[in-house]
């Protein structure tokens, strides 16, 4: 049995306004180049996706890339039973060869569990996006670039600007966010807009095996 759950794009906009405060980090630690560890705690982007926590026995470690203005980051969920402090001592200048410390994940989403409500499940691609963008700055900036679309409909103000001449390969019949739960996945999907680089409308679409986020 399939069942569709829908939500409003003001509602993903909201979530994820509040998601881009919580994720700010301090100025003080914008002026180390290279690699440094950052204090940031992920708790508060957690708090902003009310359905998700973390794992037990899972700790998050964050870590900020600049050079120059430009900046990046990446947070880590880690075995706590495996955290070793000494590694975060010598850290590198390598964009591309970012901390790795004992016990970590490769995937940031093993050490996050949900309510296993649908609702659940848009949270975990909002929170996964905004918590890969953690440390981007100017020429770092990727995720940032992408706006929730709001297509031109009644209520509604397009983020698209009017100049803005859209050539589509295919216009969905709907826009609105959704997820559809069937017996062996959950898929999310919902639009974005980016005018920057390879502008245009992106459709997104993230498919989870069912209960794979279930407390």
């Amino acid at each position: 049995m399939e069942t569709e759950h829908i939500y409003s794009v003001n509602e993903l906009i909201r979530l994820r306004e509040k998601a881009q405060r919580a994720i700010k980090i301090q100025s003080s630690e914008l002026e180390i180049d290279g690699w440094s560890k950052s204090d940031y705690d992920i708790k508060a982007l957690l708090d902003v996706f009310k359905p998700l926590r973390a794992r037990e026995g899972i700790i998050f470690k964050s870590y900020l890339y600049r050079s120059g203005l430009n900046g990046n980051g990446i947070i880590r969920a880690v075995q706590a039973s495996e955290n070793d402090q000494a590694s975060d001592l010598f850290l590198g200048n390598d964009l591309f060869s970012p901390p790795n410390p004992k016990g970590s994940f490769e995937n940031l989403m093993d050490g996050i569990q949900g309510d296993g409500s649908p609702w659940s499940y848009m949270c975990a691609s909002l929170f996964l996006r905004e918590a890969l963008a953690f440390g981007e700055m100017w020429h770092g900036i990727s995720w940032g670039h992408f706006h929730i679309y709001v297509p031109n409909i009644e209520g509604e103000e397009s983020v698209i600007p009017e100049y803005w001449d859209l050539d589509w390969r295919r216009v969905p019949p709907d826009f609105t966010p959704q997820v559809t739960v069937t017996e062996e996945a959950v898929v999310v999907k919902f639009y974005t807009f980016c005018g920057v680089g390879a502008s245009g409308v992106f459709e997104h679409i993230d498919t989870y095996k069912k209960r794979l986020l279930c407390i």
